[in-house]
């Protein structure tokens, strides 16, 4: 019985944890399609579109290439044996005014330029948002992530690029595991992007940070409700052991009490039967 309410006890507990990071962290996952280029249409990686500056074929080239992956998978490779701007695009449906997290991992080499090395493209409504870039990655992999508040706008352009707005370069850059994910409650110290909108004012530091406030906030709010409903939990099933031990311990008692009767009545019987046979002797 107490391993059985052991086991209910830890499952309760294990569901409430995953609720806490449910809200925290929010429940849609990655949204992007393909987000690892395993699927290949042609050369192309499936669900995502090219869009390079200059078409020649000597200028360039975007591709899918097997074993050149993270674990010796596929991988999206950008070339530019000229000075180009190429990158892949791919549009997912965003929340207006919601904050993501944008991560890929990144590998470049042979970069001529430190302007427009390898980068994320970000275009949410009428704004535009440039990630770090990486002219050398020294034959390694670098995770890059980066958190950002969308626009009023519902569509985000996810874009891996070697190049940029006016720039560009030569160079090769490899792409792998790439994801957005809608964030809810933003880590504490992480710094929240937010859209260049071109002729708006693009001093938003402060509006940016009072968002972060404001979703440290909130997040801190959700942990403090869910701890508390654990602690109502776990008071509810320390009250019901209790009520159940109290209850057990006097159905124990009073079946103590019924087999003592039962003895006394049993001895009685005999002692009246004792009598009886004397009585029949004589």
């Amino acid at each position: 019985m107490m391993l059985k309410k052991g086991i209910i006890l830890i499952s309760i507990i294990s569901v409430l944890f995953a609720a806490t990071a449910f809200i925290a962290y929010g429940d849609e996952g990655n949204i992007l399609k393909n987000p690892g280029f395993e699927e290949v249409s042609g050369q192309l990686p499936a669900n995502w579109a090219p869009d390079v500056y200059l078409k020649d074929a000597d200028a360039g080239k975007v591709s899918v290439e097997d074993g050149k992956g993270r674990s010796n998978s596929k991988a999206l490779v950008i070339r530019n044996t000229k000075l180009n701007d190429s990158k892949v695009f791919q549009d997912v449906q965003v929340q207006p005014g919601k904050i993501y997290k944008i991560s890929s991992w990144i590998k470049a080499e042979g970069i001529l330029n430190k302007a427009g090395s390898a980068n994320l493209t970000l275009l949410n409504g009428k704004g535009i948002h440039t990630s770090v870039e990486y002219s050398d990655t020294k034959n390694d992999w670098k995770e890059l992530s980066l958190y950002i508040k969308m626009t009023d706008s519902d569509n985000l352009k996810v874009g891996c690029r070697l190049g940029g707005q006016g720039t560009t370069n030569e160079g090769t850059a490899y792409f792998d595991d790439m994801s957005v994910e809608l964030i809810n409650e933003v880590p504490q110290g992480v710094v929240v992007n937010e859209f260049l909108i071109p002729g708006s004012d693009s001093s938003n530091s402060e509006k940016s940070s009072s968002t972060t406030e404001e979703k440290k906030s909130s997040g801190s709010f959700k942990i403090v409700l869910i701890i508390l409903l654990i602690i109502a939990v776990l008071g509810a099933l320390m009250y019901a052991e209790i009520k159940y031990s109290k209850k057990a311990a006097k159905n124990g008692d009073a079946s103590e009490n019924d087999k003592a009767d039962n003895k006394k009545d049993k001895k009685t019987e005999e002692t009246e039967e004792e009598f009886d046979e004397e009585d029949y002797d004589e």
